[in-house]
C-alpha cells in the first residue's frame, strides 16, 4: 500500500518553466540549417510513449521535432497534462498536413503548436526546405489551430539569407494568427555539403530584428531570441529591448574556462551571463565599448555590482509638481539597447550568488509593503502569519504615507529578527515560508527595462543582505486593499461588521487623494502591485490606477488581483486588458450554489462566478500580462468535505488552485479548535485527496502538500488553537 509520505514524494520537486521531449519521428522537410538530423535526432518513439519514460517536469512542455503531429502522439499529450503541464504544444513544419491527427492531440490536451518557419515568401521558403515547404499548408494548418482555439508559436529559422526578411515574416505570421503565442528567433547557420555549418555575420539583421520586436509589441506577443543561439549584443546591440527577448539572460553563463568565440570575450563583464559558443558567428571581431563594462548604476562607471548607486530619474517617474492624478504625460523614449540589459542582468547574477549563499528565511519584509489591513496597518506579510505583538508594533498608512508606514517599529522588529536567523521571535510556526512557501527561495531577479527599477532593485537587495532595518529602498511589491467595501458577506470575514464598528470611514470606503497620488509615485519601482479587499474591482479609482498602469508605460510592472468574481464582466477585463495582470485569484471556497450561498451569502453567486470564470479564461491569452486563473478555497468546518468536488471543479475549469486553512475562528467555522475536527480534515487528505495526488497537476499536488502539512503538524503538536 502506498503511504501518505509517498504521496507527497509524487510532487517530484519543483517544475522548471519550460522543457522538452525529443524523440526522432523524422521529418519530411529538407530543410538547409535542420540541427535534427532530419528530424531523427532524439529518443524513439516507442521509448517516448512507454510508460517508464521520465517525462520532463514543467509548466510548459514542447514535444520536438520533426512529424510531430500524428496521432501515435495523443498519448504523450495525455501524460504531460496528467503530470501537470499547464502548456502543451507540438512542433509543426510548413508541410504539416494531417489536421485529424491534430485534432486528436487537441482532444488529448494540446494547447498549441510550435510552427517552424524559416520564411513567409513562397521562393524563399522553397530554397530553405528543400522545395517541401508550402504557405498554402501554413495557412491552412494556423486556420484550424485559430478554430480549435490552440495557440500558435513561430519558430523562425535565421539564416544569412533570411536575415533581411525577418520583419516580413514576423508581420505576415501575426495577420492571420488568432492567438500568437510568442515569435521565437533561432540564429542557425545553413550546412555546406563538406565544410559543415557556415558562419555568417549576424550584425546584418539587427534593424530587422527591431523591427519585428516593434511588431511583436503592437500585438503584445513576446518575442525571443532562442537561447544559446541569440546573438550577444557585442554582435548584436538590439534597440528598445528587454531581459524577456533572451530568455537564458538570468541564467549563468558558460562555465569557466569554456571556449569563447571572441578574444574581447575575455575583458567584458557580459561574458558572466553570455553563452554564445560561436558556432555559426562570423563577421568581424567585436570592439567592446563602455556600456560592457560592469557598474553600481544604469550609467555609472563604478566599480562593482553595488558601488556608487545613485537614484535615477526616468520618464516613468512622475514629474515634479504635477497633478498625477491627471495621468503621467512624458513623452514615449526608446527603451535601452541588448548591452544595457545584459550588463544589469551580470550586476544582478552576482547578487544573486549572495543570495543564495546567505539563505535568508524570508525575503517578504524588505521586497513586499503589505497593506490590506482594514485599518491600514502595513505588516511584515499577508495573512496571519506575523505574531500579535508583531502587529501591534506596526502602524497605519491613515495617518501618514505608506512608506513611513513600511519602516514601522514592526516591521523593523520583524527584519532585526530574520536577519539574525529569529524568524519565530515575530513569526508564527505555521507560516508557509517554513512549509515549503516561495518566501526564502531566492528569486531569478530578471534585469529590468528600466534604470529606475535596476537601481531600486539593487539598493533594495543589498539593504537585506545587510540586515538593515530602516529602508531608503522602496518595495519591489506593494499588497494592498483599495476598498473595504465588498458584493459578499463571506462567514470567515469579518469586514463589514467592522467597518459599521469603524463608523464606515472614507478612507477605507475609497482609496482617498493621497493613497492614489503616492501609488502612483510608487508605480516606477514597483515589479507586482497584488490587490486585496473588500472587492478591489468595486473601487473605481483603483480600476482607473490600473488603467494607467499599463504594460507600454511601465514594461517592468505587473499586477495581481484578488477577487470574488462577482464583478468580472467583459466591459472591466477589456478595460484592463492593455494592463501586464499576471493572476487572478478567484475565491470559490465552495463545489457547488448551496455551499456558496451558505459560505459567501449571495444567492446564485456560484453559477455567476463560474460563468464568469469562462469568460476570464476565454479573454486572459488576449490580455497583456495573460494572466494565469486561480480558485481559491478556505478549508474551514462548514466546507472541508467539499474539498474533492473543489479540485474536480478546477480540473474542469482549468484553473490552478490555492487553498488556504481558515484564520482565526468566526462564527465557530475554525477547523483548528477541538481534535475531532482536525481529525476529520486529515482524514479527508489522506482517505480520499492523497490516493488521488499523481494524477492532479503539480501546482495542484503543491498546494495540497502545504495544506497537509499544516494539519498534520498541528495534530502531531496536539494545538488546537485558531490559526
Amino acid at each position: 500500500m502506498v503511504g501518505t509520505d509517498d504521496r507527497i514524494a509524487a510532487i517530484g520537486g519543483m517544475p522548471s518553466e519550460e522543457d522538452i521531449v525529443l524523440f526522432g519521428p523524422g521529418c519530411q522537410m529538407g530543410c538547409t540549417f535542420c540541427p535534427h538530423s532530419g528530424g531523427r535526432a532524439g529518443h524513439r518513439m516507442e521509448t517516448v510513449l512507454a510508460p517508464d519514460f521520465r517525462l520532463p517536469l514543467a509548466h510548459r512542455v514542447t514535444i520536438l521535432a520533426g512529424d510531430v503531429v500524428r496521432k501515435e502522439v495523443a498519448p504523450l499529450v495525455s501524460a504531460l497534462r496528467s503530470q501537470g503541464s499547464v502548456e502543451v504544444f507540438a512542433y509543426a513544419h510548413p508541410g504539416t498536413w494531417d489536421l485529424d491527427a491534430l485534432d486528436e492531440l487537441t482532444s488529448a490536451g494540446l494547447t498549441g503548436i510550435q510552427l517552424m518557419l524559416p520564411a513567409a515568401r513562397k521562393a524563399e521558403l522553397a530554397a530553405l526546405t528543400g522545395g517541401k515547404g508550402s504557405l498554402g499548408l501554413v495557412a491552412r494548418l494556423i486556420d484550424h489551430a485559430n478554430r480549435r482555439g490552440l495557440r500558435v508559436a513561430a519558430e523562425i529559422p535565421v539564416v544569412e539569407s533570411s536575415a533581411t526578411l525577418i520583419d516580413d515574416t514576423v508581420q505576415r505570421f501575426l495577420k492571420i494568427t488568432a492567438l500568437p503565442d510568442r515569435v521565437a528567433l533561432r540564429f542557425v547557420a545553413e550546412f555546406h555539403p563538406v565544410r559543415g555549418p557556415v558562419p555568417w555575420d549576424h550584425s546584418i539583421a539587427t534593424p530587422h530584428v527591431a523591427a519585428a520586436s516593434a511588431l511583436c509589441r503592437g500585438r503584445q506577443v513576446p518575442l525571443i531570441l532562442a537561447h544559446p543561439e541569440a546573438p550577444p549584443p557585442c554582435v548584436m546591440d538590439v534597440p528598445d529591448a528587454s531581459a524577456a527577448m533572451y530568455p537564458g539572460l538570468s541564467m549563468y553563463g558558460l562555465p569557466r574556462g569554456a571556449p569563447r568565440p571572441f578574444a574581447a570575450c575575455g575583458s567584458c563583464a557580459a561574458a558572466a551571463v553570455c553563452h554564445a559558443e560561436g558556432r555559426f558567428l562570423g563577421g568581424a571581431e567585436p570592439v567592446l565599448t563602455a556600456p560592457l563594462a560592469l557598474t553600481g548604476t544604469a550609467g555609472s562607471d563604478a566599480p562593482g555590482p553595488v558601488a556608487g548607486i545613485r537614484p535615477e530619474r526616468s520618464r516613468y517617474m512622475a514629474s515634479e509638481g504635477t497633478d498625477r492624478r491627471k495621468g503621467l504625460d512624458q513623452p514615449d523614449t526608446p527603451g535601452p539597447n541588448a548591452s544595457t540589459i545584459w550588463r544589469r542582468q551580470a550586476d544582478l547574477n552576482l547578487l544573486r550568488v549572495e543570495l543564495e549563499r546567505r539563505r535568508i528565511a524570508c525575503r517578504y519584509p524588505w521586497e513586499q509593503l503589505e497593506a490590506h489591513d482594514i485599518r491600514g496597518v502595513v505588516t511584515p506579510c499577508a495573512g496571519g502569519w506575523p505574531l500579535e505583538s508583531t502587529v501591534n508594533d506596526c502602524v497605519s498608512w491613515h495617518g501618514g504615507s505608506l512608506l513611513t508606514a513600511w519602516n514601522s517599529p514592526g516591521m523593523q522588529n520583524t527584519r532585526r529578527a530574520v536577519a539574525a536567523g529569529r524568524a519565530h521571535d515575530t513569526c508564527k510556526r505555521d507560516c508557509p515560508a517554513f512549509h515549503g512557501g516561495p518566501m526564502g527561495a531566492v528569486p531569478s531577479m530578471s534585469a529590468p527595462t528600466t534604470g529606475v527599477m535596476f537601481d531600486n532593485i539593487i539598493d533594495n537587495v543589498r539593504e537585506m543582505l545587510d540586515g538593515a532595518t530602516v529602508l531608503q529602498s522602496r518595495p519591489q511589491s506593494i499588497s494592498f486593499s483599495p476598498t473595504m467595501r465588498c458584493t459578499n458577506r463571506c462567514r470567515m470575514c469579518d469586514i463589514h461588521e467592522v467597518m459599521e464598528a469603524m463608523g464606515r470611514p472614507a478612507e477605507i470606503r475609497e482609496m482617498p487623494d493621497s493613497l492614489f497620488d503616492e501609488l502612483l509615485e510608487l508605480l516606477p519601482t514597483t515589479r507586482m502591485l497584488a490587490l486585496t479587499g473588500g472587492e478591489p474591482l468595486v473601487s473605481k479609482r483603483m480600476r482607473d490606477l490600473l488603467k494607467r498602469f499599463s504594460a507600454d508605460r511601465f514594461p517592468d510592472g505587473a499586477v495581481t488581483i484578488t477577487t470574488n468574481g462577482q464583478l468580472l464582466r467583459e466591459t472591466i477585463l477589456r478595460d484592463l486588458s492593455r494592463t501586464r495582470i499576471r493572476q487572478f485569484y478567484v475565491s470559490l471556497n465552495a463545489a457547488d450554489d448551496a455551499m456558496y450561498e451558505y459560505v459567501s451569502g449571495i444567492p446564485g453567486g456560484f453559477t455567476r462566478v463560474k460563468n464568469h470564470l469562462s469568460l476570464l479564461m476565454d479573454m486572459a491569452p488576449r490580455m497583456a500580462g495573460r494572466p494565469g486563473v486561480i480558485v481559491s478555497f478556505v478549508v474551514m468546518r462548514s466546507n472541508f468535505t467539499q474539498l474533492p468536488a473543489f479540485l474536480d471543479l478546477a480540473l474542469g475549469l482549468k484553473t490552478g488552485i490555492r487553498l488556504l486553512p481558515i484564520e482565526r475562528d468566526r462564527m465557530g467555522e475554525s477547523i483548528f479548535t477541538d481534535e475531532p475536527t482536525l481529525a476529520a480534515v486529515h482524514a479527508m487528505l489522506t482517505g480520499t485527496v492523497m490516493p488521488s495526488i499523481e494524477r492532479l497537476p503539480w501546482g495542484y499536488r503543491a498546494e495540497i502538500a502545504r495544506l497537509f502539512s499544516i494539519i498534520d503538524g498541528r495534530l502531531s503538536r496536539r494545538d488546537f488553537s485558531p490559526l
